[in-house]
């Protein structure tokens, strides 16, 4: 009963924003990978521009291809995510609020459909692209934790098209250990 509480809670997050069908949806265990991210979200609610707060959503990501050929999910699964592969600007690991823009040229393609992870992100102190490409600049002493492509968000508060009455769906995350798949939903 609990699983299916779970799942259904994920595809109600997946079907918010698209019409597609969701043929599976599997919780991903990886205690290894859970513990960066949780030593990373306690150095995040650490540093002083947070004052606490880790700001932790859970965000849609696709990934088509990985640097080895082979599919990006399964390495994802066992080892997480890879900012270095990004060859997106600015360079970092792109998330969305919105399933059907991740879903849409992202999603990885397997023999069910597609594949999406829903993401458990801490995006700490949220900055805007400076237009350099690169990690925004620090905030006092500290770098920000994430940035919003809308430049709405700003702060611990998101102002995008699921809160707050923002246009923009994109956030980019810059360290790995920020993220957790904490699932994979296969779709049609």
């Amino acid at each position: 009963p609990e699983h299916n509480v779970e799942c259904s809670a994920v595809v109600a997050c997946f079907t918010r924003t698209t019409k597609k069908k969701v043929v599976s949806v599997k919780r991903i265990q990886n205690v290894r990978l859970w513990r960066m991210y949780a030593d990373q979200r306690e150095l995040v609610m650490g540093k002083t521009c947070n004052n606490g707060k880790a700001n932790e959503h859970f965000l849609w990501h696709g990934s088509s291809t990985s640097s080895a050929g082979k599919g990006a999910a399964d390495i994802i699964k066992k080892s997480g995510f890879e900012s270095q592969f990004s060859n997106c600007a600015p360079a970092g690991i792109w998330l969305s609020t919105n399933s059907v823009y991740s879903a849409g040229g992202y999603a990885e393609k397997c023999p069910e459909g597609s594949l999406l992870f829903l993401v458990r992100t801490t995006l700490g102190y949220i900055s805007v692209d400076d237009g350099s490409g690169r990690r925004p600049k620090k905030i006092g002493l500290e770098f920000a934790d994430s940035h919003h492509c809308g430049a709405s968000s700003t702060g611990h508060k998101r102002v995008d098209d699921q809160e707050g009455g923002g246009g923009d769906n994109r956030y980019v995350v810059y360290n790995n250990h920020q993220l957790y798949p904490a699932y994979i939903v296969t779709f049609k």
